[in-house]
């Protein structure tokens, strides 16, 4: 019913979160002027807000979020493309900044990892997502519910946490898209075709909580790994 090589992956989001980060307010400086050393472009892209907000900075070259406070370093980017290698300078990006940021603030430690990746499939319909949530058995309804609360239920989504062990977990959500946008409005280095206006969500949130080394942390690694586990789960559900 689904060929999931269609699925496009939206979004990737890395976070992690620490404590005694307060090198922050002395080091900031040094970390941007070290991001400006690989990456020049950047200058232009920079703002610093108050001490709670942190340094935020968006970059379309190259295209990706990077955040980072006293507490958390998060980096993101929206609808990455094959043919732009997004997803490749994405990685090498977060793994230098992810790198330079901890080494910088002295950060031995995360108290949490997390990497979140949210993939759209497009259907003509909200009536087609329906259909695979009952064709799949991720959602029953009885006539009772329906009677209750109408005369059609739409935008159906689910939720629950999957784990490894105590500390290692997933939280998937698979759910409907139904928005609207303005090709006009999007940002030249956002492909249009990537955008899913109407169709299915599948969203999948890896992290711990448990203590961990930054010696042990490869980032790009890890993105890549998610990736592919992702893509297998993807296959493996909906076959």
């Amino acid at each position: 019913m689904i060929n999931t090589d269609k699925f496009i992956l939206s979004r990737i989001i890395l976070e992690f979160r620490y404590n005694k980060g307060w090198l922050y307010l002395d080091r900031t400086g040094l970390i941007l002027n070290q991001l400006l050393d690989q990456y020049p472009e950047l200058e232009k892209n920079i703002t610093i807000s108050n001490i709670d907000a942190g340094v935020l900075i968006k970059s379309n070259n190259p295209r990706v979020t990077l955040a980072f406070t006293s507490n958390h370093i998060s980096t993101d980017i929206e609808y990455p493309s094959e043919k732009s290698n997004d997803i490749k300078n994405y990685t090498e990006f977060s793994d230098n900044a992810l790198n330079i940021i901890t080494e910088t603030l002295e950060i031995s430690s995360f108290t949490r990892v997390g990497n979140r990746l949210i993939y759209h499939y497009r259907t003509d319909t909200l009536d087609e997502v329906n259909d695979i949530f009952t064709h799949y058995k991720f959602f029953q309804t009885s006539d009772s519910i329906t009677n209750t609360f109408g005369e059609s239920l739409t935008e159906p989504e689910i939720k629950f946490i999957a784990s490894y062990d105590k500390d290692i977990q997933q939280t998937i959500r698979i759910g409907t898209v139904s928005r609207s946008y303005d090709k006009l409005s999007l940002p030249k280095s956002i492909d249009a075709k990537l955008i899913v206006e109407k169709g299915m969500s599948f969203d999948i949130d890896y992290f711990t909580n448990k203590i961990v080394d930054v010696s042990h942390m490869n980032y790009a690694e890890f993105i890549k790994t998610n990736i592919r586990s992702s893509n297998k789960n993807i296959s493996k559900l909906f076959t």
